[in-house]
C-alpha cells in the first residue's frame, strides 16, 4: 500500500486560522487606541461588539445603530459644537440689517450723512435719499423715484458708541457706505418677501412695529411706496425669525 502523507504540521508552520486571529487582534488594538480620546458612546453596549456584528455577522439594525456611534467621532455635526450644543433645525439666521450678502455683486459708494430736522439716520439697512452733497433717511412724503440706495455697514468702521463691532447707530461724523447696486440684508416686518417680488419702502411707521426706512413685502396705503423692479426686488423668498430678508438693488 502507498504510504499517506503526514498531515501533522511541520515544525515552524503557523496555522492560517491562528495567523488571521493574530492579525484581527492587532486591528482591534489599533482601533481601541485611536478611538479612546474621542469616546462619545451613550449606551452601555460595547463598541467592539457592534463592530463584530456589522463586519463579521452582517448589517443588522442594532449593529448599524451602534456603528453610527462608533464612527461619530469629533466635531462632525453642528450639535457637537463647544462650549454648548448649537443647531439650526429649519433655517439659519439670514444675517444682520445693513450687511452686504454678495460682495462681488455689489457696489458701495462713500457718503456723508445729512440730518433731517436735526436727526441723522439711526440704523443701518434702511433706505436713503440724496440730500445735497450727502444722504438722508427717507421720511413721510418720500417718493419711489427718490430712492438712492441702502445704508450699509462697513469694516473697518467707527461706531457712534464705545462698541464699534456691534453698534447699530451710524456715526454721523464718519463717512458711511451707500449700496447703490447689489445684495444687502434689510428688515421686512410687514409682509413676506417672494423672490423677484415687489419691494415697498416704508415712509411712515403705522402698523406691526414697523420702522421708517425699512422695507415691506405688502402695500400699506400711503405709509409705504412701491419701488419699481428696475430699482429693487426681493432676492429670496421668506425671512428669518428676526424679520431679516435679502434685498436686490438693481440699478
Amino acid at each position: 500500500m502507498k504510504s499517506t502523507k503526514n498531515i501533522m504540521p511541520r515544525k515552524g508552520y503557523i496555522n492560517m486560522n491562528t495567523f488571521l486571529l493574530f492579525i484581527w487582534s492587532l486591528v482591534l488594538s489599533f482601533v481601541s487606541v485611536m478611538t479612546a480620546p474621542f469616546k462619545i458612546a451613550k449606551t452601555a453596549r460595547s463598541k467592539f461588539g457592534s463592530f463584530f456584528r456589522v463586519v463579521g455577522l452582517g448589517l443588522g439594525r442594532s449593529g448599524i445603530q451602534e456603528t453610527r456611534q462608533l464612527v461619530s467621532l469629533g466635531r462632525f455635526r453642528t450639535c457637537d459644537a463647544i462650549p454648548s450644543p448649537q443647531a439650526y433645525t429649519y433655517q439659519a439666521p439670514a444675517g444682520v440689517p445693513g450687511d452686504i450678502t454678495r460682495v462681488d455683486e455689489s457696489n458701495v459708494e462713500p457718503a456723508m450723512l445729512v440730518a433731517v430736522a436735526d436727526v441723522f439716520a439711526q440704523s443701518f439697512g434702511i433706505g436713503m435719499v440724496y440730500n445735497g452733497a450727502g444722504i438722508s433717511q427717507v421720511g413721510f412724503g418720500t417718493t419711489a423715484a427718490q430712492f438712492a440706495g441702502v445704508l450699509v455697514r462697513q469694516a473697518p468702521g467707527i461706531s457712534s458708541n464705545s462698541d464699534a463691532l456691534t453698534g447699530n447707530i451710524p456715526n454721523p461724523v464718519q463717512v458711511q457706505g451707500l449700496c447703490v447696486r447689489g445684495y444687502v440684508n434689510v428688515l421686512c416686518v410687514y409682509g413676506t418677501p417672494a423672490r423677484g417680488g415687489v419691494v415697498y419702502l416704508r415712509v411712515n411707521s403705522s402698523v406691526n412695529n414697523t420702522q421708517v426706512g425699512t422695507f415691506d413685502a405688502t402695500s400699506d396705503s400711503t405709509d409705504n411706496v412701491a419701488l419699481s423692479l428696475t430699482q429693487a426686488s426681493w432676492a429670496s423668498s421668506g425671512k428669518d425669525a428676526n424679520n431679516n430678508a435679502e434685498l436686490r438693488i438693481a440699478r
